[in-house]
C-alpha cells in the first residue's frame, strides 16, 4: 500500500506546545519523505491502530492510510537499540521532529 506524504503539517509535544506550518519547509518535507518512504516497508507488520496513549517507557508509531490507522507499539528499547528492526523506522521519525523543533527555534 502506498502511504502519502501528508503528515507533519502540525505536530504537537506530548509536554505541550507544538508546531503549525512544518510542511511548508523544504527540510521538514525532505525528513518527511524520507519517514513515510521508510514506514511502507514497515507497514506490513502493523496492526490496526488504537488510539490508546502508549504506556510509559514506550514508544507508538501510527501511520494513517486510505484503509485505516495502523500502528506499532513497543518497549523503547525495541526501537531505539541498532539491531532492532524498528531502529531505522524510530530514528527517521526523530529527524523530522529535529527539523521541526529547528522551525520552532528560528
Amino acid at each position: 500500500m502506498k502511504l502519502k506524504n501528508n503528515l507533519f503539517k502540525i505536530m504537537y509535544y506530548s509536554s505541550g506546545g507544538g508546531v503549525i506550518g512544518g510542511k511548508s519547509y523544504e527540510n521538514v518535507n525532505k525528513a518527511a519523505i524520507t519517514f513515510v518512504t521508510s514506514a511502507q516497508h514497515y507497514f506490513p507488520k502493523m496492526n490496526a491502530a488504537n488510539m490508546e496513549i502508549p504506556q510509559v517507557n514506550h514508544i507508538k508509531i501510527y501511520v494513517l492510510t486510505n484503509k485505516g490507522r495502523y500502528s506499532f507499539d513497543g518497549v523503547e528499547s525495541e526501537f531505539t537499540v541498532e539491531k532492532s528492526p524498528w531502529a531505522e523506522l524510530f530514528y527517521k521519525g526523530n529527524e523530522v521532529i529535529t527539523q521541526l523543533r529547528l522551525i520552532n527555534a528560528k
